[in-house]
Formats: C-alpha cells, sequence, structure tokens
C-alpha cells in the first residue's frame, strides 16, 4: 500500500501518470487464456473420439431406407437408344397394320394409305358423309 501511495504522489508531482500498463501481467494473462483454450479444445476432441467410437452408428429412418423415384421426365440412361426405340414404335404405327380398339373395330393403317382413301372419298363433314370435290 506504500509503495502505490508513493506511486500516486510521484504521479501528481511528475503531472502525468509514469506507466499506464505492465505488459508482463497483460502478456501473462493472455498466455494463460490461450493455454486454456487450447487444452480445452483437445479434450473435447479426446472426448468426442471416445463416444463416437463407443456406440454403433443410429439405424437410418424408413425414408432413408426406401427408395425415391422422381417424377417424369427422368434423364434417360441411353438417349440415343431409347431415341431409336421410340422412332422404330412411332414409324410401326405411321407405317403398319394394327388394331387400336378390336371389340369396336378401330384399327389404323399406313398414313400413305389414309391419305389416298382421304383423297378418293374426300374429307368427311361433321354429319359422317364425305364431301365430293
Amino acid at each position: 500500500m506504500a509503495e502505490q501511495g508513493a506511486a500516486l504522489r510521484e504521479a501528481e508531482d511528475r503531472g502525468y501518470e509514469p506507466s499506464d500498463v505492465r505488459i508482463g501481467a497483460v502478456l501473462g494473462i493472455a498466455a494463460l487464456l490461450a493455454a486454456a483454450v487450447a487444452l480445452s479444445a483437445l479434450l473435447l476432441g479426446v472426448l468426442l473420439g471416445l463416444f463416437e467410437g463407443s456406440q454403433p452408428p443410429p439405424a437410418g429412418s424408413p425414408l432413408e431406407r426406401t427408395e425415391l423415384v422422381p417424377p417424369g421426365p427422368r434423364l434417360e440412361a441411353r438417349p440415343q437408344e431409347e431415341l431409336k426405340q421410340v422412332r422404330a414404335r412411332e414409324s410401326q404405327l405411321l407405317q403398319g397394320y394394327g388394331w387400336i380398339d378390336r371389340d369396336a373395330a378401330i384399327a389404323h393403317i399406313p398414313i400413305e394409305r389414309a391419305m389416298a382413301i382421304l383423297a378418293e372419298r374426300g374429307w368427311p363433314d361433321a354429319g359422317g358423309e364425305a364431301e365430293a370435290r
């Protein structure tokens, strides 16, 4: 206490305080804080490693175990092959004969034949009669 009183009297005599902060004390406290943070991080890492190794992994939820198929249109795995298949089906429909509904007697015919029949008979009107041109 006597040292502080003497330091205060000396500061009053000079008109200012000769020393603001003791740098050694500040650096010491900063070093202690850094060491405490490093020790805490190390301890936390060790504890997490022990905890992770001690328990089996949790089972997935039912949603995680199901395979979800996104709605169409989806990406094609082999687009060239699938395009060939689509064009072959379309070609078969446009150039071949086949039943659409056998019970209702509805069939499809090649497009060239359909255009020839339309040219011969004319376009049917709303009543089902063909117009002759």
